[in-house]
């Protein structure tokens, strides 16, 4: 079982937590149909004595539309015509609320999309009358979104695209099969939307969780799509070979922590997304998604925070086509959920085989995200702390001096080190000197840098790479780092922002009432903490 950093963080406040697939983009195609070679020796064996002309590939497309129409006409399942600006997805929900059946499809919309197709042409120089040139292209053609329930995964919806080469996608959810699977197996649970909020067993729930295999996921895209398909009988895909392969195109996971109470969840998520904007920076979440340690980074990554309905606020990091989200699902789950749209940048291929090797892959970015954020979320300090700091260290025999947060040159040190994690080698005194001297705004020197940095090791918040000038943040490291941003950012700053920077003595004539005591001596004891860090009052 995976430990998650921050569930240790929030413990106290959660009923149960569990890790689950979430959403599951599966695209099927038959992979001889993926070229104009391909096509023309399968629409051979479909068709031996017909030659591949531009009417008789229309003609599939016809008997498509019609397999369609006799499919909903028999089974009284409305069409749906899509137009611009339309939520297939509501659409979809409102009809599934008027379902008698348990099972079965209940909705199909139709929608005109792009889609990959095949034109054929009659060569210029040509003699022979039945020789055509097949050509693939995108071209804007009508795609058929089934909407069924199944017994096993719930509501899926299912995408046909009704010119050859017959493209599906298969749109299923993985919190809506762990559900119906643990209702299956005796659990007692509670369910919201597409999360689970109660349980009576969470370790057996996260067992079932991780039993999602290909093999399910295999057999409700081959169940439902050929019972669907309307244009090729059962014996025409035989006599030309015709199958689907499944690949996987976009999945999602989620580590759902499940609180005790709505609002505690509110103020937790806040805090959270608060700290993580201010400490968390961009550049370090580099080394969160990299499926390897070397080489460069050519993509950009992207911190956000939104605003979404409800309300509600969304702590987004992206790179490249791999996304993580972190929101509040339902008042009640505290939602990690990691989106890969390309599973090829985590090194893991497409085929429907490698969901193992991908769901560890997408474990490994939540965990590591959830480390790197827990020493921000997390950072405590004890008394007398801060005071060692302030004592000699020592570089292997070599005493260093200690470190004076009064020093604002080394406080800008330790504040910028977060935004060097990133560098897979290690970084240079190089790299850090531009960052110091744009915080400092003063020329910062190479003998200072490498000053600081010797005075860093002797208190072993960085650590020098064997055999290279190349230094490295340990973990001690960080979490001083993110201590003194939030201290400097969280507490002092809106604290003393609107106060004086003179210090308000205490009065000598009219005693004043406990509650306002308090706070001034709250304030005098900032004003002292402000002196020893060498903060300024904001403006």
């Amino acid at each position: 079982m995976t430990d998650f950093a921050l569930e240790s963080a929030y413990r106290q406040c959660l009923r149960f937590s569990y890790t689950s697939f979430d959403r599951i983009v599966i695209r099927g195609h038959d992979r001889a149909l993926q070229a104009p070679a391909g096509f023309a020796d399968w629409c051979r064996r479909l068709c031996p004595d017909q030659p591949i002309t531009a009417s008789w590939i229309g003609s599939l497309a016809r008997r498509f539309h019609k397999g369609v129409r006799r499919f909903t006409t028999e089974n009284r399942i409305p069409v749906v015509t899509a137009h611009r600006g339309m939520d297939k997805f509501q659409t979809a929900a409102t009809y599934r609320a008027k379902m008698t059946n348990p099972s079965g499809v209940y909705l199909v919309i139709r929608a005109r999309e792009t889609a990959p197709i095949y034109d054929s042409r009659v060569p210029r120089q040509s003699t022979n009358p039945d020789y055509r040139t097949i050509i693939k292209r995108i071209g804007l053609v009508d795609q058929y979104y089934f909407y069924l329930v199944d017994p096993y995964w719930g509501p899926i919806s299912i995408r046909f695209s009704s010119h050859p080469p017959f493209n599906v996608t298969v749109y299923l959810n993985g919190n809506r099969w762990l559900a119906a699977e643990a209702v299956r197996h005796g659990l007692v649970i509670e369910t919201k939307d597409n999360s689970v909020v109660r349980c009576n067993d969470p370790g057996a729930l996260e067992t079932l969780a991780n039993g999602l295999e290909p093999r399910q996921l295999r057999a409700v895209c081959d169940h439902w799509v050929y019972r669907l398909f309307p244009v090729l009988t059962r014996e025409e895909r035989s006599r030309s070979f015709f199958s689907y392969r499944w690949f996987l195109h976009q999945v999602e996971m989620s580590h759902n922590m499940v609180f005790k109470d709505a609002r505690t969840l509110t103020k937790t998520l806040e805090r959270h997304v608060d700290l993580n904007r201010t400490c968390l920076h961009p550049h370090s979440l580099k080394t969160v998604f990299r499926s390897s340690p070397h080489g460069r980074y050519d993509r950009n990554i992207a911190v956000s925070v939104r605003h979404a309905f409800g309300g509600l606020t969304v702590f987004s990091a992206q790179y490249g086509d791999t996304r993580i989200k972190q929101y509040n699902n339902h008042q009640q789950t505290f939602r990690t959920e990691v989106c890969v749209n390309d599973t090829t940048d985590l090194g893991v291929n497409k085929s429907l085989d490698n969901l193992p090797a991908l769901r560890e892959r997408l474990l490994q970015l939540t965990t590591r995200f959830q480390d790197l954020q827990a020493c921000v979320v997390s950072t405590e300090y004890h008394r007398g702390e801060l005071t060692a700091l302030a004592k000699p260290g020592q570089v292997n025999r070599t005493t260093t001096p200690g470190i004076k947060l009064e020093n604002e040159r080394i406080l800008a040190v330790l504040t910028a080190l977060p935004q060097l994690v990133h560098y897979p080698g290690g970084f240079r005194s190089a790299d850090l000197r531009p960052i110091v001297q744009a915080a400092l705004r003063v020329d910062y020197s190479p003998s200072q840098a490498n000053y600081d940095l010797r005075k860093l090791r002797g208190k072993r918040l960085v650590e020098r790479l064997p055999e290279s000038r190349r230094y490295r943040l340990t973990s001690e490291g960080g979490r001083v780092a993110a201590f003194l941003s939030k201290l400097r950012e969280q507490i002092l700053a809106p604290v003393l922002g609107p106060i004086r920077a003179r210090r308000p003595p205490l009065p000598a004539r009219r005693p004043l009432p406990p509650k306002d005591l308090t706070q001034l001596v709250i304030i005098r004891a900032l004003f002292d903490l402000s002196d020893q860090l060498a903060l300024k009052p904001a403006a």
